[in-house]
């Protein structure tokens, strides 16, 4: 999958961000760099935005990349203060929980996180806080 394709914001304000199984560094790095760029350009506009992450076929990935997406969050914090809904994070397993913890633990974002095991129920409850339902 082209790194620019791990962002779908077909369902705009809800961006949902699919990590693919087993991305090298240097893959995961230029698709973090895109989302950074549309994190930057978000922060010209008025939308508030939702954010679902799958990292169900992801894994743990490596302390590099667990690295790149605290920064990106931290990016998004500072662009996006008081602008992001909340996180939804797809997992399948408390591996990846435990991965998503270490990653919020070095970004500690101020909007709220949950997990999920099902997309739709990512992007419903995202929906509720935006009070779309």
């Amino acid at each position: 999958m082209p790194e620019e394709q791990w962002l779908d914001e077909g369902r705009h304000p809800i961006w949902i961000q699919t990590i693919p199984e087993a991305p090298q560094d240097a893959g995961f790095a230029s698709a973090f760099d895109h989302f950074d760029r549309r994190i930057r350009a978000a922060a010209e506009g008025p939308d508030r935005l939702g954010l679902v992450v799958d990292i169900r076929r992801y894994g743990m990935g490596t302390s590099v990349q667990r690295r790149r997406a605290a920064e990106t969050n931290q990016l998004a914090e500072r662009l996006l203060e008081g602008r992001i809904l909340g996180q939804a994070v797809v997992v399948e397993s408390a591996v990846q929980r435990g991965a998503l913890t270490a990653v919020a633990w070095l970004a500690r974002p101020s909007w709220p996180v949950r997990t999920f095991v099902e997309r739709d129920e990512a992007i419903q409850w995202l929906l509720e806080l935006r009070g779309a339902v």
